[in-house]
């Protein structure tokens, strides 16, 4: 039986040209040029390695592609609905919301040999479209403060700060409780 060895790997994320947040890769071999990240942001990447590395790290090694893959979708929908919510409550009105997902060669290079081939996060961006469908801005901030999505990731990239759902759930961002209606026509249906 082989022994895992765990090997820490500096990594330092570098936004806006400075330097923001430091920390450790894992033993998993994983970096922002993987190809289990092609079509994703390389910065979430990073940041995700640097937040959750020992985490994907101890995962089985068949899995960890695709258990990297799936936070750094989670970590840029949440993001993404956060940057939404917030410009919709400064301005009144809706933005597209642009979902991210992996490339097609991504995906596959996630997948373990003879796995049947899922894409997880379609799940929790159908829920966040029916939310907002449903309940305009509100499903925004509904989908911000649901205890399995945006808990785990600092709502400021690059900082240890409060998290997303911290951020989101301390705010008044209900449309019933500011006083400002969801538009009739879902305008943020765009995606």
């Amino acid at each position: 039986m082989m022994k895992r060895r765990h090997v820490l790997v500096p990594v330092v994320l570098v936004v806006g040209g400075g330097a923001l947040l430091g920390g450790c890769s894992d033993a998993s071999g994983l970096t922002s040029q993987s190809a289990v990240f092609e079509g994703l942001s390389s910065e979430a990447v990073e940041e995700t390695l640097v937040l959750k590395g020992d985490w994907i790290a101890s995962q089985p090694a068949d899995s960890q592609g695709a258990v990297a893959q799936s936070l750094v979708v989670e970590l840029e929908t949440c993001r993404a609905a956060l940057g939404a919510l917030t410009t919709w409550t400064e301005t009144r009105s809706a933005e597209e919301l642009v979902l991210p997902q992996p490339s097609d060669d991504a995906f596959a290079a996630a997948a373990s040999p003879g796995e049947r081939q899922t894409i997880p996060y379609t799940e929790n961006h159908a829920l966040l479209r029916e939310l907002v469908t449903s309940t305009g801005r509100d499903g925004l901030a509904t989908f911000l403060t649901m205890e399995a999505n945006c808990a785990w990731m600092p709502a400021e990239p690059g900082t240890s700060g409060p998290s997303i759902h911290d951020t989101v759930a301390a705010q008044p961002y209900r449309a019933k409780e500011r006083g400002c209606a969801a538009p009739a026509d879902r305008s943020i249906q765009k995606f």
